[in-house]
């Protein structure tokens, strides 16, 4: 069973132990997304249910689009983060095909701080946000005083187009 939490290992942990037994079973995808969503509990599965609703009728979840939109950076650094989000969303169709709809999702999956950070900026591009929080993240982890300049400069910037 799976309720929600911030702690990114739970999930993770759950995840493995879900693909141990599809893989013991040989589920098929559409059959573990079932199987999955079953094991849901508290606001995780009335997530879910109201997931479902939002979706065409004949609309089916594979199991990578289950695991993409569950994606956060948690503690990955940028560049694991980026990679896994575009190794799934090449699985997830309509959910990322415009910039503005992939920006959204990654954007999603990223910490607070980040989320903030890369919202002043402006970014019109998937490759320009993406580049950005790279950016950031090296910035952040090499200088802490040079990361504190950025951001000053970025809410600046943000609230004198604002």
């Amino acid at each position: 069973m799976f309720m929600s939490t911030v702690e990114p290992l739970y999930m993770e942990h759950w995840l493995r132990i879900l693909e141990q037994k599809f893989q013991l079973l040989n589920v098929t995808d559409e059959q573990k997304v079932r199987f999955a969503t079953q094991q849901l509990l508290g606001s995780t599965s009335a997530w879910w249910d109201t997931f479902n609703v939002m979706q065409p009728v004949d609309h089916h979840v594979t199991w990578k689009l289950s695991e993409f939109l569950k994606l956060k950076q948690g503690n990955m650094t940028m560049m694991e983060y980026v990679n896994k989000f575009n190794h799934l969303a090449q699985y997830v169709g309509t959910h990322v095909d415009t910039d503005e709809k992939k920006m959204e999702c990654f954007n999603h999956g990223l910490c607070c701080i980040l989320q903030e950070k890369l919202h002043i900026g402006g970014y019109r591009t998937f490759g320009t946000l993406m580049n950005a929080a790279i950016a950031m993240e090296g910035v952040q982890r090499d200088s802490p005083l040079l990361w504190r300049y950025f951001s000053m400069t970025l809410r600046l910037s943000g609230s004198a187009r604002g």
